[in-house]
């Protein structure tokens, strides 16, 4: 039964332990207090604290954890010999170097305020319970005591360092108050504030249409430096980075580090945060936390640590803040931009970080939680020239039009923000057709589940192989079930290609099905191998299904949003490559080519199988840009 340490008197002690661990599961609401101390026989002892919700300090050395202050249970780990604490199994191990490590270990003293369970200790990690010769307590019963109760706001929803709250304790995200920001080079798309210096703790929660992004941006100037804060993402990875431009010397330090968030974190909105802790600086996003270190550290990210990658503010002496975007487009019409916030603000290079595409719910900055659409007025104010608010791609944010359960884990957002379409479950992400009536992912299909017709069977989308008729037959003699073009200006980048498809059998040699610009895929060795060609790269692919195996194959192409390669992809076989877009830009044709039943010469000629499975695509290929 676990015990319950309510009151700052309140204690559990683990003594007689000379070798092994002191383990024990704990939980909490509360994200400031005591955690642990530890004593030695000469009665010199150390005491580990709870700060922020995030972070254990040892004396005066603070390590930044996860966030344990949620009313999840975690687990601690004492190894008594070591003198080194390790929460949750995982990164950092902290040393207790500050005692002296001569003298044996007397008392493990537990303080953390909440419910603790599961303690074992020694050699042979022995079980204490409450007759335990080994476990003493001291606690005050609060029979009404909760953590975390649903029925009213508390901390653990907040997701997020106690410091940066105006009050510690949190209720659910108000959708309804949430404003859509636009990605769009003719209208601003940011939130301003001009209250930023170099210790403000800014903490945003926000959903994202788009697997990139810039969170926030401040530059804050003072008579001895300029120092420029940004936050932004890449797929699942978060970066923080600050850079100090001293005014004496000239010289810009930086400091930086990023997150890389789990892939089956599926929570709708993201809160980041970013605050201080003495001379130290972290980023929180959601549970996780990483503090930012000099380029000399290896955990430090070289490719932001250098400015670069930061936006830019040369003509100012001001401070501002940007959330969701920056002043950097000069296409915007400047009789309705403020001169002097153009002058100011403008950033004449090119785009760093995109600007955030999707809805932000909630701005704290310093402890203030911002009112949006109040903030929105006054920056159309201080920004324009006649309070024009149509130089603004913001608006109220959409709810989705289908429930999210229906989206199969796939974010809901709008195909088209600049045109006001509401937000649908984007099933293309999760490589899932979409229901047209409902809206909803369909992730479980299968070939014989769609509609199309070869011979006496029922079979999805178009069919992969077929017999030749003057009517299919190509000027270049090759068999066309369908052709479509799009056009490419160059200015929007290919994201992904997929399709999903069972794979005809009756060939053996290897026959091209599909054709667009530089990408072909072939199918050979009677459905057995894929080969997809880009430019002058080839790359294989083989499939083992017994006959009756009616699930469909995915074959994608799809960006790394990091870096300048594309994972090429058939169902769970990933291979990367360099891809070299300019081969799709301008008018491109698509081709999908049926294998051909025709019996060509009995001398060295191919053999087909008739009553093999023709193949076919189901619904359509996808194409995002």
């Amino acid at each position: 039964m676990p015990l319950w340490i309510n009151e700052k008197p309140d204690w559990i002690k683990v003594s007689g332990i000379s070798q092994g661990f002191v383990k024990f599961a704990f939980r909490t609401d509360k994200p400031e207090g005591p955690f642990l101390r530890i004593t030695t026989e000469n009665g010199s002892y150390i005491q580990m604290d709870l700060l922020d919700g995030y972070l254990l300090s040892v004396g005066h050395v603070v390590h930044p954890v996860k966030l344990l202050a949620d009313g999840n249970w975690h687990s601690a780990k004492f190894d008594v010999k070591a003198l080194t604490v390790q929460i949750d199994d995982s990164l950092p191990i902290i040393y207790l170097s500050a005692i002296n490590s001569e003298k044996a270990v007397s008392e493990v003293e537990i303080l953390l305020n909440g419910q603790i369970t599961a303690v074992r200790g020694g050699a042979s990690d022995e079980w204490m319970c409450s007759d335990s010769t080994s476990l003493k307590s001291e606690v005050t019963p609060h029979i009404l005591r909760r953590i975390c109760p649903f029925y009213e706001a508390n901390y653990c929803n907040c997701q997020a360092p106690a410091s940066v709250l105006e009050k510690q304790t949190c209720g659910k995200i108000d959708e309804k108050k949430a404003f859509q920001l636009d990605r769009s080079p003719f209208k601003l798309g940011f939130f301003y504030s001009p209250n930023f210096g170099e210790k403000s703790k800014i903490s945003i929660v926000f959903q994202s249409d788009s697997d990139i992004g810039l969170v926030f941006f401040g530059v804050a100037n003072t008579l001895k430096s300029k120092t420029r804060v940004q936050t932004n993402f890449i797929g699942n990875k978060f970066f923080a980075a600050s850079c100090t431009l001293s005014n004496s010397d000239g010289i810009e330090k930086c400091r930086s580090c990023s997150i890389t968030r789990s892939l089956e974190n599926n929570e709708k909105w993201i809160r980041l945060s970013y605050f201080h802790y003495k001379d130290y600086s972290y980023m929180t996003v959601n549970d996780a936390i990483c503090q930012l270190t000099p380029i000399q550290t290896a955990s430090a990210e070289i490719h932001v640590m250098d400015g670069a990658n930061l936006y830019e503010v040369k003509t100012t002496n001001k401070s501002a803040l940007f959330i969701g975007g920056t002043y950097y487009s000069n296409r915007m019409d400047y009789k309705s931009i403020n001169k002097e916030f153009r002058k100011d603000f403008l950033d004449f290079t090119m785009e760093k970080s995109p600007s955030l595409r999707g809805c932000i719910a909630e701005i704290i900055i310093n402890e203030v939680r911002e009112n949006l659409e109040k903030l929105l007025k006054n920056q159309i104010k201080l920004i324009t020239t006649n309070s024009n608010s149509d130089i603004f791609g913001i608006d109220k944010c959409q709810p989705c039009r289908v429930q999210n359960d229906q989206c199969a884990g796939a974010k809901c957002r709008s195909p088209s923000p600049l045109l006001g379409l509401p937000p649908v479950c984007d099933c293309t992400s999760i490589y899932a057709l979409q229901e047209p009536s409902s809206g909803r992912c369909l992730v479980n299909s299968s070939s014989s589940s769609t509609s199309s017709t070869f011979g006496a069977k029922k079979y999805g989308g178009l069919t992969l192989t077929s017999s030749p008729s003057p009517s299919t037959i190509s000027t270049n003699d090759k068999i066309i079930l369908n052709r479509t073009t799009f056009i490419n200006s160059g200015k929007a980048s290919l994201d992904r290609i997929w399709m999903l498809l069972r794979l005809p059998e009756s060939n053996i040699e290897e026959k091209t099905i599909f054709k667009m610009a530089s990408i072909q895929i072939k199918v050979g060795e009677n459905g057995k191998n894929v080969i997809i060609e880009i430019d002058h790269s080839r790359h294989e692919f083989y499939i083992q299904n017994s006959k009756d195996d009616e699930r469909l194959h995915l074959i994608a192409i799809k960006r790394n949003p990091s870096d300048l390669t594309f994972n090429i992809q058939v169902d769970n076989q990933i291979k990367s490559s360099e891809f070299f877009e300019d081969s799709i830009k301008g008018k491109i044709d698509i081709f999908v080519m049926p294998v051909s039943l025709e019996v060509e010469d009995s001398e060295g000629g191919e053999n087909f199988d008739n009553n093999a499975f023709p193949g076919c695509i189901s619904g359509k290929t996808f194409f995002k840009l």
